[in-house]
């Protein structure tokens, strides 16, 4: 699991799925432990699409070798 200032991305390779957790915002308090954050809350399209091709050319490009 990685997290870096309230985000958190997490790995279940035997699931098959990778989460990401975005901070809480005035509008998405779930507990009253973690901050509230500014951020923005609605995501484009084309903004998500961004993320499934990065996502792709993890995954895709086969094993990685030890050489790169």
């Amino acid at each position: 699991m990685l997290t870096s200032n309230g985000y958190i991305l997490a790995y279940y390779k035997n699931l098959n799925q990778i989460v990401i957790r975005l901070p809480q915002t005035e509008k998405t308090l779930t507990n009253t432990l973690d901050s509230v954050v500014d951020r923005r809350i609605d995501v484009e399209d084309e903004e998500l699409a961004i993320l499934l091709t990065t996502t792709q050319a993890i995954f895709l490009n086969g094993e990685r070798r030890e050489d790169e």
